[in-house]
């Protein structure tokens, strides 16, 4: 039996779910009234409940063949699960929704069935285990195959408990034996059993972890209580980092160092090496502000920290002297709340500056200019998007449903149109920033706390694509609570860009210039396998080579003897160089001032096209990867 945090059609009933000898699930619901002392058959402090007074039927189904073990529900999968010890269906995995509506369920088989099961939050696994003396690990969507085995008990598994704190799985055999193994090592830590067995206590009938106190309770004819303790394996002894939780960790590539910042807060600096102290930063940015971003530039000198209170810092490295401070006064913003959620470093025309991202604000750019003390804000990117319009046909007049441009996502604003039939849709105007990633030279990722991936073209000031997750627009996730915001599920912790390499699977969906496309063409039409194609092929080209060369002798001939013939066309001096008849010649001049502005200008032109084909062509290699907080990382790419 398992109490169930669900409410049915909008009714204030508590839920229970018990299981029974016939392989049903049951689903009983009580109401206030059902709970009332009248309805009871006596008077005593024990309320014994009729089912036949009961104000809601009891729903039942039947999912196993064999009797009912165990009923469980994880509130944080919003699912129930139940075992038999059935060889057909062992385990049953489903929602409340589906077991009303009679849709299938998902099913697990295991050989001699399955007698207990439970489930691991941190690692997202369900753990089962039964007659066959095998623990199997199972991803909660995946039932093909487990994902690692435990073997090692050498009698039947009768209880399973999960330490999450720790990450241990806690298993019971029959024969009164304990086992300890770890959730992401697979591995055995730890082996115990109890000595002190009287003849009415051989088998213990229920387990039960207390994460408060860090200990095991187990029943059977009496209440027993295990207090567990935490022994590190070959005697060694880890260090002691930090007194409170670490929030924030970065390794620096350049210098082999760790930097580790805690809630208390303490910034330190570790040898990757060998893991002793370098330096400590007591309360880097003040008494009672927590560091919430930290990063270093490319060289790994200068690091920059944000902090709750919306100040950034900036510290040489090496030593850990301040060098820049900026704080955010409330006074002169409208905004209260700016807490710095990311920080990236990148250089802009040549200056080292920083990406911010802060609770209220849009992204801003900040110069980090070593000849001044402060960091001066530079600007800040917009976050306008122009969705593009496929069709612009205007609308005939007798069109019933004429065609119109689509409206912008639920929750976002619609701004103004950069052109006509243009959407113009401020992508930040309903989130915040919470994490950014830069890709150099011009390409800027932010994760946001709505579930959607922005892209900027930093050198355009603009937004170049929005990524946004499927299940975002109207349709629920199974793993958002019905008892919490949709929107804590959709954001994202973490984001990177990355440069992928095109495989065949990709050849299909990219497009090809044109000059490739005749190219590929004319590959087609001589790999043909028609010989007798293949010669007049042959044949054709050697004539058109030979009917061309001597078009072309034709016309030099032509053109010599018009030369020759025609007075006004200038004399040829001593030096060989061509004389004109003066100023008033038609021919207009090759070099000087305005040649040369003329060439280095169509010069620079072709540059700025070859550098954006350049960079379009780098999109299509373009992947993004973002972590959410419903557990999923997420792969994207430009298409």
């Amino acid at each position: 039996m398992t109490y169930v945090p669900w409410k049915l059609d909008g009714m204030p009933d508590d839920c229970v779910l018990f299981g029974d000898d016939h392989g049903y699930i049951n689903i009983l619901r009580l109401s206030s009234k059902d709970l009332h002392m009248k309805n009871t058959q006596n008077d005593s402090q024990a309320m014994i409940i009729d089912p036949a007074k009961l104000s809601n039927e009891i729903i039942r189904r039947k999912v196993h063949n064999d009797w009912v073990i165990k009923v469980k529900y994880f509130p944080q999968l919003e699912l129930f699960g139940s075992c038999s010890p059935c060889s057909t269906t062992s385990f049953v995995l489903g929602d409340l929704d589906k077991l009303l509506d009679q849709h299938p369920l998902r099913e697990l088989s295991v050989p001699k069935g399955v007698n207990c099961f439970d489930y691991c939050a941190r690692a997202n696994v369900i753990a089962t285990a039964g007659a066959d003396k095998i623990i199997r690990m199972w991803h909660p969507l995946i039932f093909t195959r487990p994902t690692g085995k435990l073997i090692g008990h050498l009698f039947t598994i009768s209880e399973l408990t999960v330490n999450e704190n720790d990450q241990h799985l806690i298993s019971l055999s029959t024969a009164r034996v304990f086992r300890i193994w770890g959730v992401q090592t697979l591995t055995c830590l730890q082996v115990f059993t109890s000595s002190e067995i009287s003849p009415s206590e051989k088998r213990i009938s229920a387990m039960f972890y207390d994460p408060k106190r860090d200990r095991l309770i187990t029943g059977s004819g009496s209440i027993e209580m295990w207090p567990l303790t935490r022994a590190i394996q070959d005697s060694l002894q880890l260090p002691h980092t930090h007194d409170r939780s670490v929030s924030q960790v970065l390794y620096n590539s350049q210098m082999n160092q760790v930097v580790s910042i805690c809630l208390e807060p303490v910034l330190k600096v570790w040898e990757m090496e060998t893991g002793h102290l370098v330096y400590q930063i007591h309360e880097p940015h003040g008494p009672g502000h927590e560091v919430t971003a930290v990063n270093v530039n490319t060289t790994g000198y200068r690091l920059a920290t944000g902090a709750y209170d919306g100040s950034i810092k900036v510290w040489d490295f090496g030593s850990g002297q301040l060098h820049k401070f900026y704080h955010h006064s409330p006074k002169d913003s409208d905004i209260k709340d700016s807490t710095i959620t990311s920080i990236v470093y990148f250089n802009w025309e040549g200056k080292p500056c920083l990406f911010v991202s802060s609770w209220g604000h849009t992204i801003r750019v900040f110069e980090d200019n070593v000849s001044t003390d402060s960091l001066e804000q530079l600007f800040s990117l917009s976050d306008e998007y122009i969705y593009p319009i496929v069709s612009r046909e205007i609308p005939r007049a007798d069109d019933v449903f004429p065609s119109k441009p689509p409206l912008p996502p639920i929750g976002e604003t619609l701004e103004s149109a950069a052109t006509e039939g243009d959407i113009v849709v401020s992508l930040l105007s309903t989130c915040q920033v919470t994490c950014l990633d830069f890709l150099s030279p011009r390409l800027l990722v932010a994760g946001t706390t709505n579930g959607i991936i922005i892209l900027w073209d930093v050198e355009q000031h603009r937004v170049i694509r929005g990524f946004e997750r499927l299940e975002s627009r109207g349709t629920n996730s199974r793993r958002v609570s019905k008892h919490s915001h949709d929107s804590d599920y959709k954001l994202v912790h973490a984001c990177k860009l990355v440069s992928c390499q095109k495989t065949d699977h990709s050849r299909e969906i990219t497009s090809i210039p044109e000059a490739i496309e005749e190219q590929d063409e004319k590959f087609q039409i001589e790999g043909t396998s028609n010989p007798d194609l293949n010669n007049n092929e042959s044949i054709s080209e050697t004539n058109n080579e030979s009917i061309n060369e001597e078009a072309y002798a034709e016309l030099n001939e032509n053109v010599i003897n018009e030369d020759e013939g025609n007075p006004e066309s200038g004399n040829l001096d001593e030096g060989g160089s061509q004389q004109g008849d003066g100023p008033g010649d038609n021919e207009m001049p090759v070099s000087g001032e305005g040649g040369e502005e003329i060439e280095d200008g169509m010069h620079e032109e072709e540059l700025n096209e070859d550098t954006e084909k350049q960079f379009q062509q780098s999109l299509d290699h373009l992947g993004i990867i973002s972590v959410h907080h419903d557990g999923y990382i997420r792969f994207w790419n430009y298409e």
